[in-house]
């Protein structure tokens, strides 16, 4: 993944949503639950964006950058 992606996962941690880089949204989910989410994405969204104007992403992190496959396991 990487830096911007892995921003977004644990800044919405922190606003008590587990989410990851895609959404599956179901018929389970209220108009209020998926509104929501659409507020708290924004807000992420901004602080991405921030991360990468800044030019240094890597000091937005709230600890190591997610890593695909089984890299994370060697």
């Amino acid at each position: 993944p990487g830096v911007r992606s892995t921003i977004l996962p644990q800044r919405m941690l922190e606003r008590g949503v587990l989410a990851n880089t895609a959404c599956y949204a179901s018929l389970a989910h209220t108009a209020d639950v998926v509104e929501r989410y659409g507020e708290l994405l924004g807000e992420v969204f901004g602080i991405v964006r921030e991360a990468v104007d800044s030019g240094q992403p890597e000091s937005f992190l709230r600890g190591d950058a997610a890593l695909s496959g089984f890299s994370r396991l060697t």
